[in-house]
């Protein structure tokens, strides 16, 4: 039999945080923001790529930032296209 070399199965994982979450960082006395700031510090450590979509406001987008988050920003037209389909919801 012959040796073979070992083999690394790479899987490559990514962790996608949405705007419901961003929309109570806020909350629990800051407490939702040191945990997304450990989550990705976490999963950066472990090379998991994060991403996150929905941000709303300005501070949001400064704190995804600041913590090297991925954020996904949709493009105009998919955007129209939302606010309408909302608009029919309702």
């Amino acid at each position: 039999m012959k040796n073979r070399e070992p083999q690394v199965l790479y899987l490559q994982f990514h962790i996608k945080f949405d705007m419901e979450l961003l929309r109570h960082l806020d909350d629990n006395n800051g407490a939702n923001r040191k945990v997304l700031k450990a989550l990705v510090g976490l999963c950066a450590e472990m090379n998991i790529r994060t991403l996150t979509e929905g941000v709303e406001k300005g501070e949001q987008l400064e704190f995804l930032k600041e913590i090297d988050c991925e954020i996904r920003i949709l493009p105009k037209s998919l955007i129209h296209q939302k606010i309408n389909q909302t608009k029919n919801y309702y």
